[in-house]
């Protein structure tokens, strides 16, 4: 007789599907209850923050890249995951100026420019998630240096020693699972909006939103970890 096995594959990574996903596992593995309760959580915790970087004025935002799965001159686009972290935290990717909402490109993690692009851009901050496959960060542990590692890379590209995110020391890493999906992109959002509009974010606690969020599915809710390199308070 043949195995049938039902397979069940929705979209959690976007923060617009990620509460209705949610809910509908939920439904599936009757935990109903829960599953309302982190949607509601989920979708207060968003509007929150949307709703402070949609009145910070466009010129304001500051033009950034991010460079989420390898290191070089690849960077996200319009649509994606990372892409919708970056403007609720209120800024501008400039790759938005070459990838369209037509483009084959748009919605993409990695799109590769030229190195004189970049150059001819400028770029304010520049933020990564990308991590060495040998090195730790996020949750993992709380050894600072494989994040470390990955702004240093960026920071030490001869190219892009005269771009103002170089020399202002506004290269980050950022952590992939507060960007990546599953719920946490406003944390990562929050982490992003306080560094870059600290008096407009001043009421948020990006870690208080991170306990808020462990509590969820785990006994231990205080952030441990390397979320966010150099961190906020190194920037205080």
């Amino acid at each position: 007789m043949d195995l049938i096995i039902t397979l069940i594959c929705l979209n959690a990574r976007e923060p617009e599907h990620t509460s209705a996903t949610v809910l509908i596992y939920g439904y599936i593995f009757d935990e109903e209850e829960k599953a309302r309760d982190f949607a509601a959580w989920h979708n207060e915790t968003y509007n929150r923050i949307k709703k402070i970087s949609d009145q910070i004025p466009e010129e304001d935002k500051p033009e950034v890249l991010f460079n989420s799965h390898e290191l070089g001159t690849k960077y996200t686009a319009g649509g994606s995951r990372y892409d919708q972290s970056l403007k609720l935290a209120g800024a501008r990717n400039l790759i938005d100026k070459i990838v369209k909402e037509d483009s084959p490109f748009y919605g993409k993690t990695s799109v590769d420019v030229e190195p004189e692009w970049v150059m001819e851009q400028n770029p304010e901050y520049i933020f990564t998630s990308y991590l060495n496959p040998n090195s730790k960060a996020g949750f993992e542990t709380e050894d600072v240096s494989g994040a470390a590692e990955s702004v240093q890379a960026i920071s030490n590209q001869t190219e892009f020693s005269e771009l103002d995110a170089t020399k202002n020391d506004n290269v980050y890493y950022i952590s992939n699972f507060l960007v990546g999906g599953g719920g946490l992109n406003p944390i990562g959002a929050a982490y992003l909006g306080k560094l870059l509009h600290p008096e407009e974010f001043e009421e948020i606690n990006p870690d208080e939103l991170l306990r808020e969020y462990l509590a969820f599915y785990s006994t231990e809710t205080e952030p441990k970890g390397v979320f966010l390199y150099p961190s906020l308070e190194e920037r205080v």
